[in-house]
């Protein structure tokens, strides 16, 4: 596959992927260093996925994941925000068992709000 990086995303892109060889499209990755996961989508674009916390009116309101795209020019991108968690460990075990459920929750969003 080509991929659609350049040079100037190549340090990243090592970081990220650390000592792995090869990957599996759309298959979620934890690497080595890093408090994050990733996917490598069937494009061949990279796909950050980090925990967030999100503030109202200056007071914590709860956690919820954002999924981050690595454009061209080595900057991450927004794509979306999802999930609604009261404490980070609801998070972390949501993260660990359900990565193929929000990836398709996702897909179906993006197929329902071009229509």
């Amino acid at each position: 596959m080509v991929s659609p990086y350049d040079y100037r995303t190549e340090e990243t892109r090592k970081k990220i992927l650390g000592n792995r060889k090869s990957y599996i499209p759309n298959k979620y990755y934890k690497p080595a260093e890093g408090k994050f996961y990733f996917y490598i989508n069937t494009k061949g674009y990279y796909h950050i996925i980090i925990p967030s916390k999100v503030n109202v009116n200056g007071k914590f309101a709860y956690y919820q994941i954002v999924d981050y795209l690595l454009t061209k020019d080595n900057m991450l991108k927004e794509c979306s925000r999802y999930g609604k968690y009261n404490n980070i460990e609801d998070l972390a075990k949501a993260i660990e068992t359900d990565l193929v459920r929000w990836k398709n929750a996702f897909i179906w969003r993006k197929t329902v709000w071009k229509n």
